[in-house]
């Protein structure tokens, strides 16, 4: 992706607000007028902000074995728009998806559940994503028969429902020098687009951003020449080497109708593991969903979790000191 010159920090966009979460947040979505919050919080899953008043709307969601409730805390969700239009959050919950109707969740104040869906795959290394018209896309993460023997299936992308297809994208087979990087560096951040029409993908460790369009059954692939590729990782022994040049590339996505956002960085993953503050700077890419970059954004923070609201140009992002940041941009 060609992303042009990056805004220096003299044009830095500063916080609007901030609140302090109590619980430990794992994801922001936005659709339509709601921020939905996923929150470490055995009886408040989910709460739910109304982005035009900056309200909280609802609160719902609690850990337990009826069908409305959760067996963990929510950690794989997207949101799309059933036929009529209205909103939906879909939530991967070991091995079924439960599909929230948002806005009778909202007016209930309580989880009003659309559809479940029960899931035949082992949750641990399969995430699907339940679309429209009975069409899902599957991430299949890396798969060992057994890791002594050293030998490594690489992610799978495909797509099932009325008909059934399969993109290829990596080698059968990997056979890496130093295998306790496989996993870190083949995995993937996943959002749809919230009509279903394509898929986002994004690696943490690479510079590489795949686009799913799963009308044309097509793949394309947005990568930095001169970032180091999954050969370096399969083919380099030496371990303190590899170590030493991944680097966290992106950190956060978000998906809306028109656009798509990345947290864009370079720093290296060993430093990324001790930086566990929220000072500093993080730069927000803003692409069309043919991949062209349309804006960047820096912004005061360093942030973990980002969710955009593309009817009043704000931005909401977690910090890694779980405080919410609300920026107008």
């Amino acid at each position: 992706v060609a992303c042009g010159e990056t805004p220096s920090k003299s044009d830095t966009i500063h916080y609007e607000s901030v609140t302090e979460m109590f619980s430990e947040v794992y994801r922001l979505n936005c659709i339509d007028d709601y921020l939905i919050i996923s929150n470490e919080n055995k009886d408040t899953l989910f709460t739910v902000i109304d982005m035009r008043t900056d309200s909280v709307v609802a609160k719902f969601g609690c850990i337990g074995h009826a069908r409305n409730e959760f067996l963990t805390n929510p950690f794989f969700i997207y949101c799309l728009r059933d036929k009529k239009q209205s909103p939906l959050v879909c939530v991967l919950d070991q091995k079924s998806t439960k599909i929230i109707d948002l806005k009778k969740s909202i007016e209930a104040n309580k989880c009003i559940l659309a559809d479940f869906i029960k899931e035949d795959k082992n949750f641990h290394f399969y995430q699907p994503y339940h679309l429209n018209d009975s069409v899902s896309f599957v991430h299949k993460a890396v798969t060992y028969y057994d890791p002594r023997d050293n030998i490594y299936f690489p992610p799978e992308f495909y797509m099932t429902g009325k008909e059934n297809f399969k993109w290829n994208i990596y080698p059968d087979i990997i056979e890496p020098i130093y295998p306790n990087a496989v996993d870190i560096v083949y995995s993937n951040m996943i959002k749809p687009k919230p009509d279903g029409s394509k898929i986002l993908c994004v690696s943490g460790l690479m510079d590489i951003v795949l686009l799913f369009d799963l009308p044309t059954k097509t793949a394309t692939a947005f990568t930095n020449p001169n970032s180091y590729t999954f050969s370096y990782v399969n083919e380099n022994s030496d371990e303190a080497s590899v170590k030493n040049t991944i680097r966290f590339y992106h950190g956060a996505i978000f998906a809306t109708d028109s656009y798509f956002g990345i947290v864009e960085d370079t720093i290296l993953y060993l430093d990324h593991l001790k930086k566990d503050d929220e000072n500093g700077y993080s730069t927000i890419n803003l692409y069309n969903w043919d991949g062209k970059l349309e804006k960047s954004y820096v912004i005061d923070k360093k942030v973990r979790e980002i969710a955009y609201c593309e009817r009043n140009n704000t931005l909401y992002a977690i910090s890694y000191e779980n405080r919410l940041f609300k920026y107008k941009l």
